[in-house]
C-alpha cells in the first residue's frame, strides 16, 4: 500500500486522534511537495491530510481541490480502493475535506454503476 501524510509539523506518529494505517506513510510538508509526490508517483492508495500548512497557502484543502481537478482533467486517477482520513485540528476545514473528497468519491462511484 502506498500512502502519504500531508502536515507541515507534525509526524504520523503524533496523530493519535485519528486512525492511520498500520504502514509506512511517506511525509509531505506543503502543497508543493504533495503536487511534485502525485505528479510523480501518481495518487497513493492512502492520503491523511492537514489543512493548515503553518504559514503556508495552498493549504490542505487546497491540496484536495487540486487532486480533484487532477481526475477530472484525466490527468491522474484514484487508484481501486483508495482511502483517506483528515488529521487536521481545524473543524470547519476538515469537514470541508472530508466532504468536498466524500462527495467527489461517490460521484464517481455512481457514474460507474
Amino acid at each position: 500500500m502506498r500512502a502519504l501524510f500531508l502536515d507541515d509539523e507534525r509526524n504520523p506518529e503524533d496523530v493519535t486522534w485519528v486512525a492511520l494505517p498500520d504502514v509506512v506513510l511517506e511525509i509531505v510538508r506543503d502543497f508543493d511537495a504533495f503536487t511534485a509526490h502525485i505528479e510523480t508517483n501518481g495518487i497513493p492508495d492512502f492520503i491523511s491530510f492537514d489543512n493548515d500548512l503553518g504559514f503556508q497557502i495552498p493549504e490542505g484543502r487546497d491540496c484536495a481541490k487540486w487532486l480533484v481537478e487532477r481526475v477530472l482533467d484525466g490527468d491522474a486517477q484514484f487508484p481501486d480502493g483508495f482511502q483517506f482520513e483528515v488529521h487536521s485540528k481545524n473543524p470547519p476545514a476538515a469537514k470541508f475535506i472530508k466532504d468536498y473528497l466524500t462527495a467527489f468519491l461517490n460521484s464517481i462511484d455512481n457514474s460507474q454503476s
